[in-house]
């Protein structure tokens, strides 16, 4: 398809995330949206004046997949019914945005994956953060040795719901926590995993998971769906210095202080850290566009390029085999 054409979209699921999507392909010249799919009428009213009244408005989700005009659709369903739409709409011709997590396990995973490759069609997983310019900052600086080889992380990402009925509380959460680490570090295997998972009513409301990775990063993970405050936030510790990335902060959400690992420690020395310098900070300015906005936009241009998306089903399959080999080390 050539740079500029115009495209066609059709949308399945409009609930959490979907919602934003008819408001953001309405920004791109170029792209039209001409069905989507709901399970209830009830989400066609709520999205009101976002939804013209060209649009068709289907409760099955195969008249948007078979629809003769539709060149890509997005799906933003519950997880367990993604293997199934994406086999659909690939099967169909279409090119695929789904959100994450891309399937519910491995084996459908790697299933899609032949999909993908059978098809000729682009295919993107929303792993959303990959497309934060602050991730995209942030892995610059990395990438640079701002703060040297990073040698272990933290990752907090709590808030109150949404509650799944399809999947536990990791394969929902830590989808996005390690598609960024798979970003930044392209680590490999894991070497060693572990951790614990727990809940209220046998369901897995939270978990927390200490890896460990052939390339020697180390990193350990806390998610949770059911706690009162929302925190999303990532510190790095390198030989050169450490970095945090704070995505719920008003400003300032990502900075590095820019100090060298001690080679040693004086004996009776407490601390020489409690005091960065300001000639130590470092908290880069960054231009930030909405990232779903920035994720449509790269799936666009990859559908008139016909080029790999970043978040493509090789970085999903990776993403998906961690999520895997985790879940299954530090289940209850």
């Amino acid at each position: 398809m050539r740079a500029g054409s115009s495209l066609k979209f059709g949308i399945v699921g409009l609930g959490y995330f979907g919602k934003h999507y008819p408001r953001l392909l309405k920004e791109f010249e170029g792209v039209t949206l001409v069905a989507v799919a709901s399970r209830t009428r009830d989400a066609f009213e709520r999205l009101g004046e976002l939804l013209p009244s060209a649009v068709e408005r289907h409760t099955d989700a195969r008249k948007v997949f078979m629809h003769p005009e539709v060149d890509c659709v997005i799906i933003a369903t519950p997880p367990s019914l993604h293997f199934g739409m994406a086999k659909t709409a690939l099967g169909a011709g279409k090119h695929v945005l789904i959100e994450k997590p891309m399937t519910t396990s491995l084996k459908e995973a790697r299933a899609l994956e032949a999909a993908v490759a059978k098809s000729g069609r682009v295919f993107m997983v929303g792993h959303q953060y990959l497309y934060n310019d602050y991730i995209r900052t942030l892995k610059e600086k990395l990438n640079a040795g701002l703060i040297g080889p990073v040698r272990y992380l933290f990752a907090e990402h709590t808030y109150l719901g949404p509650i799944r009925a399809d999947i536990g509380c990791f394969w929902e959460t830590a989808t996005h926590e390690l598609a960024i680490i798979d970003y930044l570090f392209s680590p490999g295997k894991l070497a060693a995993v572990e951790g614990q998972s727990g809940g209220v009513a046998d369901r897995e409301d939270y978990a927390v998971a200490s890896l460990k990775f052939e390339s020697g990063l180390e990193a350990v993970i806390f998610v949770s769906w059911f706690l009162p405050e929302k925190v999303r936030r990532m510190m790095f510790a390198g030989s050169g210095g450490s970095a945090l990335f704070d995505d719920r902060a008003l400003d300032q959400k990502l900075k590095f202080v820019i100090r060298p690992y001690p080679e040693s420690v004086p004996a009776g020395a407490y601390s020489q850290f409690l005091d960065a310098k300001d000639t130590e900070v470092l908290t880069p300015a960054v231009a930030a566009s909405e990232p779903l906005k920035n994720q449509l936009a790269h799936f666009i241009e990859s559908v008139r390029t016909g080029s790999a998306p970043l978040t493509d089903i090789a970085h999903g399959l990776r993403v998906t085999e961690l999520l895997d080999t985790v879940s299954q080390r530090i289940a209850a």
